[in-house]
């Protein structure tokens, strides 16, 4: 079972461009947020893992005969085995051509670099999060609602590795797949204690959606950045105000004894 999100994920939003400064107004102004594909990615690994197709015969059928139950319950003995040798027949016909398996994770990876991810952080106070997501600490901090019945709960953990993972795609189900090419990253990036959302139906097909409205009430918080500039700061206070719903604002300071980021009200 998925982990429950913590309360509260967070977004950091650098002001740096016009572009920037356009997409963070539309989470005001429009509800919206920008799904970004992997390719926009600052990590070259991630939502690209390996692929293996070894698997001794037994675990094969083992795999496929789950698979037929949960696709054909209906089916009657005879046509059940049937299903579950003709499926297996197929495999181990695939398993042995190298081609063919090169066609079919090359169409695994072009359809998982093409699918659209929301990343969000569990922690607001992150000095690294504010240098190289919030603007260098001259932008701002977006704090959303992810408890049950928010449109953030959906929200699932990042996992944190050394070796990249291995999809075995004859013998991993969908949400095996699922984990595997988008919830898996380097423990180099560990400490952006990352949660994502993607927008998921029950075939396990990841739907290509590049903007998602949420729920006005879900946006709950801004925190200034420590740099934050005086015209920045007057334009996000203005978005604020025009909001339907309140937005605490808050400030993140430097702390004068420790290496430590210090969230107020502002």
């Amino acid at each position: 079972m998925s982990e429950i999100p913590p309360p509260n994920l967070y977004k950091y939003r650098s002001l740096g461009t016009n572009e920037e400064i356009d997409q963070t107004r539309s989470i005001f102004e429009n509800k919206e947020i920008y799904y970004s594909c992997p390719p926009q990615f600052n990590d070259p690994f991630d939502c690209y893992p390996t692929y293996s197709w070894q698997a001794t015969k037994k675990e094969a059928r083992a795999y496929i005969q789950k698979l037929v139950d949960i696709r054909n319950p209906e089916l009657k003995p005879t046509k059940r085995r049937q299903q579950i040798d003709l499926t297996l027949r197929q495999y181990i016909l695939l398993s042995n051509s190298p081609d063919k398996q090169k066609l079919i994770e090359k169409e695994f990876i072009d359809n998982y670099r093409r699918k659209r991810i929301y990343c969000l952080a569990k922690r607001s106070d992150n000095i690294l999060m504010w240098s190289h997501y919030g603007g260098y600490h001259s932008g701002i901090c977006l704090q959303f609602n992810s408890r049950p019945s928010s449109y953030f709960f959906r929200a699932q953990k990042v996992i944190y590795g050394n070796d990249r993972p291995i999809i075995n795609p004859g013998l991993d189900g969908h949400m095996e797949k699922f984990e595997k090419a988008l919830l898996s990253k380097s423990k180099a990036w560990s400490y952006e204690e990352e949660w994502r959302m993607t927008e998921i139906n029950l075939s396990g097909q990841v739907t290509e959606v590049p903007n998602k409205s949420f729920p006005t009430r879900d946006l709950r918080g801004v925190i200034l950045g420590a740099k934050v500039s005086e015209d920045h700061e007057k334009m996000v206070r203005e978005w604020v105000s025009n909001y339907p719903t309140d937005i605490q604002i808050q400030r993140a300071k430097l702390c004068p004894t420790r290496y430590q980021i210090i969230i107020e009200n502002a």
